[in-house]
């Protein structure tokens, strides 16, 4: 049985029991992607996923990794055509810990302008890689058959020069529009909260 429930926030909590485990997963989907993207922000879904882990004012990217790795849990995020996924698998006893990280990348990422281009960087070395992937460049061409111009065809990365023409200012102001409650799904397996 899943359980709904609205939050003050504007977002929404999804909750589904389940009996003997010790860990749970908790991910903060939001409901938009590449295909939501304007013309002046392709690839800015999957940026902004990569700048999440970048730090925080209150954790630095080392921080943000070790405080899930140190309780043996792992952390990690998706962007797909209609989403975008934070998510950690944590033993259950540190839900509060894993609350409180994601929703510190979710509200107060610092999106670093030395970390935007070194990310440039990172992300034009993955788009190039996909490119030299027969398998990638079929589907890649499968989808611009299928569905032409429709937004779904896109890259979900972006283009390079697109991805090169970030800059931390557009991509602020998309962090501030798209990565709010009100637009956010919090999914988690229940399990008793302790400190």
């Amino acid at each position: 049985m899943i359980l709904t429930e609205s939050l003050a926030s504007g977002a929404t909590l999804l909750l589904e029991p389940v009996d003997r485990t010790d860990t749970l997963c908790i991910g903060f989907w939001f409901l938009h992607g590449s295909r939501d993207e304007d013309a002046g922000e392709r690839g800015f879904s999957h940026f902004l996923e990569h700048m999440l882990f970048k730090g925080t004012a209150r954790r630095t990217a080392l921080e943000i990794a070790q405080e899930i790795d140190r309780v043996g849990g792992i952390i990690n995020a998706f962007t797909e055509k209609e989403t975008t996924c934070i998510y950690v698998i944590i033993p259950c006893e540190h839900l509060r810990l894993a609350f409180d990280v994601l929703t510190d990348m979710m509200a107060g990422s610092l999106l670093d302008e030395g970390e935007i281009e070194k990310e440039k960087a990172v992300i034009v070395n993955e788009i190039r890689s996909v490119d030299d992937s027969p398998e990638e460049k079929g589907h890649d061409r499968y989808l611009r058959e299928m569905w032409g111009e429709h937004p779904l065809s896109r890259k979900i990365t972006g283009e390079v020069a697109e991805v090169q023409g970030i800059s931390r200012a557009a991509l602020s102001r998309f962090y501030r529009e798209r990565l709010v409650p009100s637009n956010a799904i919090i999914a988690e397996p229940s399990a008793p909260m302790t400190s």
